[in-house]
């Protein structure tokens, strides 16, 4: 027996709050239930693509890549992660400025010490 379409809304509204963005609904109906059903898949979509490029963003800064950045849009309240995702990359990048700095530093410090031990 096939599932009516309200339960099939329903029952992918379930697996969305699970965590399971496998969603792809094939109801093509002309009211609000084929509404709801295609702003569900669009939700998923949404949400599975997002978290595919904080993915990969951590995978490039793990990997030494101090210039990753975000590559899709982050509507409403997920702009807030796309903002951290800069900051991140930007006290990154100043932190590694300061250390390349200090290094600069110690290695004329010592080129000094050095050539006085002559």
């Amino acid at each position: 027996m096939q599932e009516e379409p309200i339960e099939l809304v329903a029952a992918s509204i379930e697996k969305l709050s699970a965590g399971d963005l496998e969603i792809n609904m094939e109801i093509k109906r002309h009211d609000e239930v084929g509404m709801i059903a295609e702003r569900v898949n669009f939700m998923a979509a949404k949400f599975k693509e997002i978290i595919s490029d904080i993915s990969m963003f951590l995978n490039d800064i793990s990997a030494g890549d101090l210039n990753a950045s975000s590559k899709c849009e982050y509507p409403g309240e997920f702009r807030g992660i796309r903002l951290s995702m800069e900051k991140i990359v930007e006290r990154l990048n100043n932190i590694m400025s300061i250390i390349n700095s200090s290094a600069e530093h110690v290695n004329s410090s010592a080129e000094q010490i050095s050539g006085a031990a002559q």
